[in-house]
Order: structure tokens, then sequence, then C-alpha cells
């Protein structure tokens, strides 16, 4: 009988050291590039007084970032645009306008906060804020033109692989007012909102560990 307890104490104390060894914190911190393609709505003065479908653009992306730990990352971007913005007091005269920018964003990983770290989870939930340069190609202006972009937005992934995910973002991109060569009197600044879809690879590397309790996973 006392040889059937100790068994059992045994079999206890393995199982439990197995399941703590299983819960151990693992987050492997990364690269990542990526790409996307969408379309952005250019809302200046006299937005009200034309249809939406009149200020729509294209929009190409791609990005490489690193994230530190689960919740926090960084990451740069190179854009391309294709603006459109009806004359506000003809608004059958569309000007097409382009524009490059260089833009570095926060992400925050906002599903990993508020739920933990795990590796297998399909869908991400994250937040972004940035800042970066604009340039604005003269085309149907007199001169090119530089301006400050501010912005923010949300980012949902879905891991399609171990290193390869699909991304939808939606963003507000604020720009300096005479972004378009037309200053207002109301508000000083111009905006476009953007609606993107894209793809995301993970770098792999080496498999050095991040450790925190607050990333804990069961294998």
């Amino acid at each position: 009988m006392r040889n059937i307890i100790l068994v059992i104490l045994f079999l206890e104390i393995s199982l439990t050291t197995s399941a703590q060894y299983k819960r151990k914190t693992i987050y492997h911190p990364e690269w990542y590039v990526s790409t996307s393609v969408g379309s952005n709505l250019y809302i200046a003065e006299g937005f009200s007084n034309y249809s939406m479908q009149k200020a729509l653009g294209m929009v190409g992306r791609t990005s490489i970032g690193y994230n530190f730990t689960p919740i926090i990352g960084v990451r740069g971007s190179v854009g391309f645009n294709t603006h459109c913005w009806p004359d506000k007091n003809n608004t059958n005269d569309i000007k097409k306008f382009y524009a490059e920018n260089l833009s570095s964003d926060i992400t925050i990983n906002l599903v990993n906060w508020l739920n933990g770290y795990n590796y297998r989870r399909k869908w991400d939930l994250s937040i972004f804020g940035g800042a970066g340069i604009g340039h604005r190609e003269k085309a149907v202006f007199i001169a090119d033109y530089f301006t400050y972009i501010l912005r923010g937005g949300v980012q949902v992934d879905y891991s399609l692989s171990s290193v390869l995910k699909l991304n939808f973002n939606g963003d507000i991109n604020f720009v300096n007012d005479n972004y378009n060569e037309y200053i207002g009197t109301k508000v000083p600044f111009d905006m476009y909102a953007v609606l993107s879809v894209g793809l995301i690879y993970r770098i792999p590397t080496s498999r050095v560990f991040f450790q925190s309790h607050k990333y804990n996973y069961t294998e």
C-alpha cells in the first residue's frame, strides 16, 4: 500500500512538472515584410458638394517591421498614392495627382494585450499610429510639394501559415491644407481615408525567446 501511494505521488509530481513546462512562456521577436493595395478617399474643401466616387484614388504600400514583444512593434513604410479632387467651384473638373510617402508607425496588438500571446491564434486585431513625409508631384499643379503626414488606424490579420498572414487595414491620414494647392478657411488640414488588403511575411530567425509571464500559452 505504501509503495502504491509513493507511485501515485510520483506520477502527480511528474504531471504537474510537465504541465508547467508546457506553459513555459515562449515568444519569438520577429522581423516581417508586408505589401498592400487599396483605395483612398480624398477629403478636402468642398467635399460635401460632390459624390464620393469622384474623390477615390489608389494606394500601394510596402513595409518592413519588427515586433519587440507580442504587443508592441514598429514598422517603416513607403507608399504611392493617386488622389482625385473635384474642384469645389466646378465638380466636373477632376484633378488627379500623384504622391509618394515615407512613414513610420508604432503598432499595438490588442488581442495579445488583452488575452495573452498564443501562436496558434488565427485572428489578430491591432491599432497603429505614426508620422511621415509626403511628396506630391506637380502634375496638374504649378510645382512639387512636400507635406507632413500624421496617421492612425486599425489592422486585422489572419494567419494563412506559420510565416504568412492576410491583413486588412483602415486608416486616416492628415496632410497639409495646401496638399491640393487650395487653402481652406474652416479646417487647417486635408485628409484621406484608406482601405487596403495585403500580405505579411514573417522572416524566420534564430529561436531567441522573449520571456514574460504575460505571454504564457499551453502546448
